[in-house]
């Protein structure tokens, strides 16, 4: 019995979530009169696709495109890269120095984003960072990843690398040959963690880039909304809002399942 209601909980729950995104994706694609019908329809009374047309009329579409891709693909893989190998260094090191320095590193997870945007900004310009790489650079810095990195390299056995560096193995062997194709669990929440981030950093990214050639679909789509607040432009809305919530779905579903094995693999251990 408790098992029956404990499942009927979580359909409740999970159609309750699924309903708003269910109602936008709908209204995507139907005229705008239609929108407000009471109660809401489940299907568009009238397809149409006129909502996503507009969206693709917005000049430098391609070019957006391809800097949100960009963005996205060389923040990822440095990032990974930089926190793994950081968190491998913390996890063969046996220096007190070392341990202070993983600490001061892990300093920025106990504050928010807000608090050092200021000083983000102040050091991108400072380092003459404009444009696409103060948004990739800045942010290619993982604290969490660092700790998560080195929680699962805690994991792994001395023998193994023990074994390596008998064998001859230099440190830069052993991490790429050895610890990174073991952390493939989190590389996979990697993935999903700093593809969200990077997809959906509005603020940052609408502050750096003020050039329309190098802005990112996310900026050029939420200022599109912010210029035409009205109601007879509601299904636009609806319609960039269905483009920019996609790639959460496309992103968690090639790597959900390693997120949440690299989450309790990293987190709940070392």
């Amino acid at each position: 019995m408790g098992k029956t209601i404990k499942l009927w909980i979580l359909i409740l729950t999970s159609i309750a979530l699924a309903f708003p995104i269910w109602i936008m994706l709908v209204n995507g694609f139907t005229p705008n009169k239609g929108m407000l019908d009471l109660p809401p329809r489940l299907l568009p009374y009238r397809f149409t696709v006129e909502n996503y047309q507009r969206v693709g009329r917005l000049p430098l579409m391609a070019t957006r495109t391809l800097n949100s891709l960009i963005v996205m693909i060389v923040l990822i893989t440095g990032a990974i890269l930089t926190a793994s190998a950081a968190a491998y260094v913390f996890r063969v090191g046996k220096s007190k120095k070392l341990k202070y320095a993983f600490w001061a590193l892990m300093a920025p997870i106990f504050v928010t984003r807000v608090t050092i945007f200021i000083s983000q900004f102040v050091i991108v310009n400072k380092l003459g960072l404009h444009g696409l790489p103060a948004v990739i650079i800045m942010p290619m810095f993982w604290p969490v990843g660092i700790f998560l990195f080195r929680n699962y390299y805690a994991t792994v056995p001395d023998s193994f690398l023990e074994s390596a560096w008998m064998d001859g193995a230099s440190e830069f062997r052993s991490f790429s040959r050895i610890m990174l194709p073991l952390s493939k669990p989190m590389i996979g929440m990697g993935v999903v963690m700093l593809g969200m981030s990077a997809w959906g950093d509005y603020i940052w990214q609408n502050v750096n880039l003020q050039v329309a050639k190098t802005q990112t679909l996310l900026v050029a789509l939420v200022n599109s909304t912010l210029d035409i607040i009205e109601l007879e432009y509601i299904g636009y809305d609806l319609a960039v809002g269905t483009i920019l919530f996609l790639p959460y779905i496309i992103l968690f579903a090639l790597s959900g399942r390693y997120m949440v094995r690299g989450l309790t693999a990293g987190g709940l251990r070392g």
